[in-house]
């Protein structure tokens, strides 16, 4: 009998089966990065979450939505691969840390900080508009003769 698949385990490949499908990933490299990298990516979440230090599901959304623009702005194959890469780590990420954070976090305190992360992105969002905003506002001093 076969050993049974932990959650972690299991919502990293949840999350890795959209790449397999569109044929962006072989199977054989979701094994290697199965077999590679969740034990590193495992590790330092639960590490965060048992020093409480910092990582909810704002934080690991933010790193998939900066991933996902990233990937969607690349204009090259190597980029769209590169950046591609980065986006699959950062889904598997944010899936590891869902499934992680019940051993560490009450069932009221993950319900809050689900019913949070919307919030603050929106937040962040109008902060990042505002910012660009100033940006495209403040005259441009010409560069000092040398």
């Amino acid at each position: 009998m076969g050993r049974t698949m932990t959650a972690a385990e299991r919502a990293a490949r949840d999350a890795l089966k959209p790449y397999v499908k569109a044929g962006q990933m072989r199977q054989s490299e979701v094994n290697k990065t199965m077999r590679d990298g969740l034990p590193i990516i495992e590790r330092v979440i639960r590490t965060e979450l048992q020093r409480h230090e910092f990582g909810s599901t704002f934080y690991y959304g933010t790193k998939v939505t900066r991933a996902r623009e990233e990937y969607e702005a690349a204009t090259t194959a190597t980029a769209r691969h590169m950046k591609r890469a980065r986006l699959a780590t950062a889904e598997v990420t944010a899936a590891v840390y869902k499934a992680v954070r019940a051993e560490y976090k009450t069932a009221e305190e993950i319900e809050r900080e689900d019913r949070e992360a919307p919030l603050m992105a929106a937040a962040l969002d109008v902060v990042k508009e505002e910012a660009e905003q100033a940006a495209a506002s403040t005259p441009q001093a010409p560069p000092a003769a040398a």
